[in-house]
C-alpha cells in the first residue's frame, strides 16, 4: 500500500489524467500502486454513494403550497390580454405584499394559457428623476 502522505497529494484530477495517459499508451505520473489505491478509493466512494442513495431515496416534489394555490386561483381572475407586471397583478388581486417571485411561482399553477413578456414602465426615483425600467409582465394568451 502506498504512503498516505503521497496518496493525499494524488488528487482525483491527477488520477483522471493518468487514466487518460494509460489509454493513450503513455506512462503514469506516479507509481502504479498509488494509481491502483486511488482507483480502489474511487470505487469504494461510488459504492458508498450508491448504497446511501438506495437507503435514502430523494423525496418527490411536494407541489404548490396552499398559499401558492390561492394566489394562482386569484391570478386566473385578474389576468387580462393586456400585459401586467407583478406589482400590478398583486394590486389587482388585493394582495400588495406579494413579491415578483411569489407571482412567478404561482404562474406555474395557473390553469389558463399565460404569456410572459417584457414591458417598459416610466419610473421616478427618489430625486424626482424620470426613467424607463423594464419589467416582466404576464398576459392571457
Amino acid at each position: 500500500m502506498a504512503d498516505k502522505k503521497t496518496t493525499k497529494k494524488y488528487s482525483y484530477t491527477d488520477f483522471a489524467y493518468d487514466a487518460i495517459r494509460l489509454v493513450e499508451g503513455e506512462e503514469l505520473s506516479v507509481d502504479g500502486s498509488i494509481f491502483i489505491e486511488k482507483a480502489e478509493a474511487f470505487i469504494a466512494a461510488q459504492e458508498r454513494k450508491a448504497e446511501y442513495n438506495r437507503t435514502n431515496p430523494k423525496k418527490s416534489a411536494k407541489g404548490a403550497s396552499e398559499t401558492t394555490k390561492e394566489v394562482a386561483t386569484k391570478l386566473e381572475e385578474v389576468l387580462t390580454a393586456e400585459p401586467q407586471t407583478s406589482t400590478e397583478l398583486a394590486t389587482a388581486m388585493g394582495m400588495p405584499g406579494l413579491t415578483p417571485l411569489n407571482i412567478s411561482n404561482a404562474m406555474k399553477f395557473v390553469n389558463v394559457q399565460v404569456v410572459k413578456t417584457k414591458v417598459v414602465r416610466e419610473t421616478v426615483n427618489g430625486k424626482g428623476l424620470r426613467g424607463d425600467k423594464e419589467y416582466t409582465a404576464y398576459a392571457l394568451a
